[in-house]
């Protein structure tokens, strides 16, 4: 049994090792994939700017991308914070429950303590 221990410490390690590996390898390949998404989003961009400055002129077509951008900006933001306003109260009703128990459990302790030394 004295020789099984090393066996398996390799086997781990040995696994381990894989994992790792495999960790490694994921993480360059979805910054390969992440390159080339932001790069299809510029141009995208950069497509929608030139047709609509063929439509309306350069200046105004990238003052309407820009204006897009601004607003979606913005509504990615207020929608963090509502979701981080709604994370926030749930946190706070929840060390509200934790602290009724709490205080519960002391009440309930304290009784059950008085009604003993009272007995005796």
């Amino acid at each position: 049994m004295g020789g099984l221990g090393p066996i398996l410490a390799s086997l781990a390690a040995g696994n381990a090792a894989a994992f790792a590996h495999r960790m490694k390898r994921n993480a360059v390949v979805y910054a390969i994939i992440l390159l080339f998404l932001l790069t299809a989003y510029v141009l995208a961009v950069a497509a929608l700017a030139v047709y609509l400055g063929q439509l309306w002129g350069m200046p105004i077509g990238l003052l309407v991308v820009a204006a897009g951008a601004l607003v979606l900006a913005v509504f990615i933001y207020l929608c963090v914070m509502l979701a981080d306003r709604a994370a926030e109260k749930r946190r706070r009703a929840a060390a509200a429950a934790d602290t009724q128990k709490a205080m519960m459990v002391t009440a309930a302790l304290t009784a059950s303590r008085r009604s003993s030394s009272r007995s005796r």
